[in-house]
């Protein structure tokens, strides 16, 4: 099981990103924060509204995150709060780790701010995986 931050599931599925980083990110379950489907969302109308994306591949996304094994875990406010300071984070980011450190799970995301604080918590989930000729870089690499 990992915590998986939303801009990975965002970067793997609006860039098409490679399917073994996909599997071995939904081999397990997953781990979110409640804010996770909101972001989503949000990534998603983003995309739509800036014509990255069409009617029909917003349906195949959708489907493609609801079928993703997810539990949800809310977070103390206090270490949210706390981390978001301590690494310069919106309390948004911060949930994510506060998942990761609460659960004793490694966090999954391609926020380059996030992952530096994931890892200097020693919570980052990373593996040496980059897309030719994208600007997304999918960093995986297991504990």
């Amino acid at each position: 099981m990992i915590t998986i931050d939303a801009s990975i599931v965002i970067g793997l599925l609006l860039e098409e990103g490679p399917s073994d980083v996909w599997q071995a990110l939904v081999e397990d379950d997953g781990m979110v924060p409640a804010t996770f489907y909101a972001e989503i969302a949000q990534a998603i109308l983003r995309a739509e509204r800036r014509n990255r994306i069409a009617g029909n591949q917003v349906t195949r996304i959708v489907e493609t995150v609801n079928a993703m094994p997810l539990s949800i875990h809310f977070p103390s406010v206090a270490l949210t709060i706390a981390l978001a300071r301590k690494h310069s984070l919106s309390a948004y980011d911060a949930t994510y780790l506060a998942v990761a450190m609460e659960t004793d799970l490694l966090l999954a995301t391609l926020d380059e701010q996030l992952a530096s604080a994931a890892k200097a918590e020693k919570r980052l989930w990373t593996a040496q995986r980059r897309r030719p000729g994208s600007g997304v870089s999918y960093l995986i690499e297991a504990r």
